[in-house]
């Protein structure tokens, strides 16, 4: 009988914490706190930095995604176009990381190196992508 019971309590429970959930992920900015911890802490459980951040990229669009829907279910129209422009800006910066690291001999490093710096979109830019390609090439000549 207690076992029942239990079993009763911890479903009930189960089911409330689900809603619970459900209703507070419903408009919850994808760039809240709670879900970027639980991105990262997800991504943390992978092997490799490259993948880690793939994952956090991927389930930021995802996230993203879920949150334009429920605000287009609810007819907030305003909400949804500038959440679908934050995700383009997402894109076209990791679309920007992938030609740089196409373009440049260090590949994936001068990405590193680069993201160091914060991006920008000015004329002071291609210098210090350029800065970052030669201070790769160097250090990749060093460990040939």
């Amino acid at each position: 009988m207690f076992d029942k019971f239990k079993s009763y309590i911890y479903d009930r429970f189960a089911s409330i914490n689900v809603e619970s959930t459900q209703s507070l992920d419903k408009f919850t900015s994808p760039d809240s706190e709670a879900k970027l911890f639980k991105r990262k802490t997800e991504s943390a459980k992978l092997k490799y930095k490259r993948n880690q951040k793939q994952f956090l990229f991927n389930n930021c669009i995802e996230d993203y995604s879920t949150y334009i829907l429920e605000l287009l279910k609810e007819s907030k129209i305003n909400e949804a176009c500038n959440a679908v422009e934050k995700v383009k800006q997402t894109i076209q910066k990791r679309q920007k990381l992938i030609k740089l690291s196409d373009k440049s001999e260090g590949g994936w490093m001068v990405v590193a190196e680069y993201e160091q710096e914060e991006l920008a979109d000015d004329s002071d830019d291609k210098k210090r992508i350029r800065k970052e390609q030669d201070k790769d090439a160097r250090k990749m000549k060093q460990l040939i």
